[in-house]
């Protein structure tokens, strides 16, 4: 793949100022985020987007510069596992490499002398009701810091909710946060939580049964003209003997890509390939994007053309209107029989629910609530639907 690397430092200096409940300045050609820092931080952005390397690449590496402590963890990182064990072994990471990072910024400050020492928690009971809580271990953390402050942040965080040990780490991580974040103006527990669907992360918020009740949800702002510029200067820079690339070219082409940076980048790896034995590059990338865009729309339709006239039925049903989708109302069954011909109880209409899950079409939270698991879906569904074959 073309290798391309866009570094949003601007961004993760303007959010880590947000974040640490400080006004910082308005970055040109950066949205300000506007965050709630004692409350805690939840952004959306879609798969792909380019907002797991931001985190990694950009943000990460400000606060270490800041002297903020962060735990990391990104809870796609292995879905075979419990998303509680993924969050205790980031805070077991931490916990064992704390006393380095406190030395490394007690290099000529008064920290030096202050003896840190070695401090252990059981991680595992950290997160049930047993010894040592969960919130305890970061209040110690953030006293151990050099700012008295620690970052937490969670990628794909709305994976917690697939059990009821991540869920009760979510708590936890609520109660580290009213702990910590007493003074507004100061908070001590940076609290960072992202998650590619806006509907599945905004379940952690919307009622006083979830976690973090009250709290705003924002998107997270997507790579935007300045990315573009710096790609077309970047690429341009190596082409010789051929025409120069279109900046409002590539500008099209990443929105047809749905502003994803990886398979816009593939594209133009593709791209160059050809353009080798001669031709216009915008051409070709444009021609690649439309082979690409239908590649992935066609692979849509087969694995949905794959599915059972049940699962279909449901799954049109889901997509027509997610945000108030109810399986088992009487206009849903209705929907469904129109479609399916035969008897039709709401056992099938879970067999489905439960194949659609199975297959990463649709996502299920503890509660029972449904979601469309990649929000391309919701594309397929419209192009699907102007071609009059859905």
């Amino acid at each position: 793949m073309f290798q391309y690397r866009f570094s949003r430092e601007p961004l993760a200096r303007e959010l880590a100022d947000e974040l640490l409940g400080k006004k910082g300045k308005i970055v040109p050609g950066d949205r300000r985020l506007s965050v709630n820092p004692s409350s805690g931080t939840f952004l959306n952005a879609p798969r792909r987007t380019g907002k797991t390397t931001f985190l990694r690449q950009d943000l990460l590496p400000v606060l270490d510069a800041l002297g903020i402590p962060a735990i990391y963890v990104d809870l796609w990182e292995d879905k075979t596992r419990n998303p509680a064990e993924l969050i205790a072994n980031a805070v077991r990471s931490k916990l064992r490499d704390f006393d380095g990072w406190i030395k490394k910024f007690a290099k000529g400050t008064a920290l030096q002398k202050i003896g840190v020492g070695t401090f252990s928690f059981d991680v595992e009971k950290a997160l049930s009701a047993e010894g040592v809580t969960l919130s305890k271990v970061l209040q110690e953390l953030a006293e151990k810091s050099p700012h008295k402050k620690i970052a937490v942040i969670v990628d794909e965080a709305q994976h917690a909710l697939t059990t009821t040990e991540g869920e009760s780490a979510m708590f936890a991580l609520k109660a580290a946060r009213d702990a910590l974040n007493t003074d507004p103006a100061n908070p001590r527990l940076v609290l960072l939580c992202t998650g590619s669907s806006r509907s599945r992360l905004g379940y952690l918020l919307q009622s006083k049964e979830h976690p973090f009740f009250g709290s705003k949800l924002r998107a997270f702002p997507t790579l935007g003209q300045d990315f573009i510029d710096g790609l077309t200067a970047h690429i341009n820079s190596r082409i010789e003997g051929m025409k120069k690339v279109d900046s409002k070219g590539l500008e099209q082409a990443f929105g047809r890509l749905w502003t994803r940076p990886e398979l816009l980048l593939s594209v133009i790896g593709e791209a160059f390939i050809d353009t080798k034995q001669g031709g216009d590059p915008n051409i070709v990338i444009a021609e690649k994007v439309d082979s690409e865009r239908n590649g992935l729309l066609g692979s849509l339709s087969k694995q949905f053309h794959s599915l059972s006239p049940i699962q279909q039925a449901v799954l049109r049903r889901l997509l027509e209107d997610e945000e108030r989708f109810e399986p088992y109302s009487s206009t849903s069954m209705d929907e469904y029989r129109k479609r399916v011909p035969g008897d039709l109880g709401a056992s099938a209409v879970q067999n489905a629910l439960d194949e659609l899950v199975k297959r990463e079409i649709v996502w299920q939270s503890r509660r029972g609530s449904y979601h469309i698991d990649d929000p391309m879906w919701l594309d397929w569904y419209e192009f699907d639907t102007q071609a009059g074959s859905a």
